[in-house]
Order: structure tokens, then C-alpha cells, then sequence
């Protein structure tokens, strides 16, 4: 991968970061448990909720007489967001106004490590100091501010070395012992497509139509439950947008919005719903590069960083489900929720291939 491509992605990924910390960062969702099964609480850096089955409050935490370390963490995460922010418009302005201005790269890296830093920083305090059932109980808010950190990062070391990897392929990949087959491969062409843009192509295609199937269908858990002598079982099944029972033979299904799952799930919707639109969206970019728009080498890397944002999407609200869901649906997970997991792991070789192939 050129040195371009790699600052370009970089600061896809540097975008990626920041709007994954802006979620973090202000929604109430740090953490979250019940009580007795009957009051909800959760709340996040500036905001606490009590949720009832009528209705739900929220207050500021401004307003309350808030422990030092807690006021720590929100400096940390302000910082953090702050140099973001200062990082995403940085190499914005490199790449797009400012090219020849070496220096706004380091500044983004600066930035960048910085956010890291402090991000992670007031992450350690959290969980630190925060009492035991909160840290029981972390919620997604949480796990994105983690994210956003770890993107960070990716972003600051693809600019560092944005220069040198090309060399360092070339001295490695390219050496005498595997020059000829390496070269052989890479240059065999399908259809008038090279070869590994041509299989990630299909993959492309193929993570699409696996993540379709695991979107829309209703198993991502299906089991049983036996409900006494004169129901007898009840089969269960659910996917994102619907769930059915099937009792004496006779199906029905109604809207997983009445259910009443919880936040987490919406979570879990909206996740799964861009992943798949990430997907769409690289599928469609991909057609038009390679069959349309064959001189726009800037749709290829666009392809790759839907592709990379979709995979991030899908293992996001993956892991959601998986921390969240009740015993019932984690004990019983089924074929739809692997296809969303193989779909995302099909992207992310689909990119890789995008990325390496000249």
C-alpha cells in the first residue's frame, strides 16, 4: 500500500475515531443495571437516568456535588474529544488544502497520541474508582470511548510510517526467494481485473449477502420453553426486527420494538443497521471502480474504509448482543447471528485485499 493511501485511510480511521468518542462521550449509557427488576438506572459522563416502567429521569450530574476523581475523568474525556476534533480537522486540512505542509501530519499524530492518552487515562480512573456496580454493569458508552482510543492509535501509527511501508514491502514481500510466484499472482488478471481486487470483489459481494441474510432474518437466538401440561413447548426464535413463537404448530411473530428489550437492543438495531448500510455502500463503490470510474483511484480506498467501517459496526453491535442479551438468548444463539460475524470477517479480508493489491 503506497504511502497516500496509507494517509488517507488514516484519516478515514482518525473521522472514525471521533465520531465513535462523540458517542461515547455524551451519551448516558457508561453504565446501566436493575434493580429488583423493576427500576433501571444508567447514566454516563454528565448525565444520570432512573428509568421506570412509566416513566424515565434524567438529571445533570453538573448540578450534583460530583467526588473529585469523577470530575478527573470528565477532564480526561473532554481533552481526549477535544484533540480529536483538533486531529480530524488537521488532517482534513492536510489532505485537502494544506498538501504540501509536512508539519500538519506530526500535528495530527501529536493530537491523535494525545487523545489516545487521555482518553484511556480517565478509562483507568473510571474503572478505578467508580463504584462496584457500575463496573459490573459498563454499557456501551464505555466500550466506544475504548474504541475511539484504539482507533486513534491505528490512525497515529499509519501516518508515522505512511513513507516507509511501501520500502519495507518491497525489501520483504518482494525478495528474491518469492519475487516470481508473489509477482505471478499479482499480476494475473481476471475479466481485465487483477486478482485480488477481482476476489475482493466477490468477497465484497458475498459479506453483503451473508450480512443480508443475518439482518433481516429471525434467528439470530432460537430455543425452547416448556410452559406446563397444557401448552406443552414453545418454540422461540428472534433476529433484530422480529420475534415469533410457535406453539401447537402455529407461528406468529410481532415487532421486536414491542418487546420492550431495552436501550442496548436499539443499540444493537442501529449498529447492525449501519454495518449493513457500510456494506451496501462499499459494494456499490467497488462496481463503480471497477467498471465505470476505472481511472478514480481515490473509490478504491473509499471501498476499503466502508468495508473497515462495517466490520467495526457489526462486531460492535455483536458484542453488545453477546454482553447484553439475556441467558435465553446467548445459550441459544443461531445461524443469523453467525452470518452477521462471518460477514464481517469477510469484509475485513476484503479489504485487506483492496488494500495490497498495486
Amino acid at each position: 500500500m503506497e504511502g497516500e493511501e496509507l494517509t488517507f485511510v488514516g484519516c478515514i480511521l482518525t473521522i472514525v475515531a471521533t465520531v465513535f468518542d462523540l458517542i461515547g462521550f455524551a451519551v448516558p449509557y457508561w453504565y446501566k443495571y436493575r434493580v429488583s427488576g423493576l427500576i433501571e438506572y444508567h447514566g454516563g459522563l454528565w448525565s444520570s437516568c432512573i428509568k421506570s416502567s412509566i416513566t424515565t429521569a434524567c438529571s445533570s450530574l453538573l448540578d450534583n456535588n460530583l467526588e473529585s476523581w469523577f470530575e478527573v475523568v470528565q477532564a480526561m474525556e473532554t481533552l481526549g474529544f477535544l484533540c480529536l476534533i483538533a486531529a480530524s480537522s488537521v488532517v482534513i486540512l492536510k489532505l485537502f488544502v494544506l498538501k504540501d505542509k509536512l508539519f500538519l501530519k506530526w500535528v495530527a499524530v501529536g493530537c491523535l497520541a494525545a487523545a489516545a492518552t487521555l482518553i484511556l487515562i480517565g478509562v483507568c480512573i473510571y474503572g478505578g474508582k467508580s463504584l462496584s456496580i457500575e463496573k459490573e454493569n459498563l454499557h456501551f458508552g464505555f466500550a466506544l470511548v475504548i474504541i475511539a482510543a484504539t482507533v486513534a492509535i491505528v490512525a497515529s501509527v499509519l501516518f508515522c510510517f505512511d513513507k516507509h511501508v511501501e520500502l519495507l514491502i518491497n525489501k520483504y514481500l518482494y525478495s528474491d526467494r518469492f519475487q516470481l510466484k508473489i509477482l505471478r499472482d499479482f499480476t494475473m488478471e481476471i475479466a481485465g481485473i487483477n486478482l485480488p481486487t477481482f476476489v475482493g470483489f466477490v468477497l465484497t459481494i458475498i459479506a453483503a449477502f451473508f450480512d443480508l441474510i443475518g439482518f433481516a432474518t429471525p434467528y439470530w437466538a432460537s430455543g425452547s420453553i416448556y410452559a406446563g401440561a397444557a401448552r406443552g413447548t414453545i418454540d422461540l426464535n428472534e433476529g433484530l426486527w422480529r420475534y415469533c413463537n410457535t406453539e401447537s404448530g402455529t407461528t406468529s411473530c410481532v415487532s421486536t420494538g414491542d418487546q420492550n428489550y431495552g436501550s442496548w437492543f436499539e443499540a444493537v438495531q442501529a449498529m447492525e443497521t449501519l454495518g449493513f448500510l457500510c456494506l451496501i455502500a462499499a459494494v456499490i463503490v467497488v462496481i463503480l471502480k471497477l467498471f465505470v470510474l476505472k481511472d478514480k483511484p481515490v473509490l478504491k480506498l473509499v471501498g476499503i474504509a466502508c468495508l473497515a467501517a462495517a466490520a467495526a459496526f457489526i462486531l460492535l453491535g455483536v458484542i453488545v448482543y453477546g454482553a447484553k442479551g439475556t441467558s435465553l438468548q446467548t445459550e441459544n444463539l443461531h445461524f443469523s447471528f453467525a452470518f452477521v460475524i462471518i460477514a464481517a470477517i469477510i469484509a475485513i479480508v476484503a479489504s485487506v485485499l483492496f488494500g495490497i493489491d498495486k
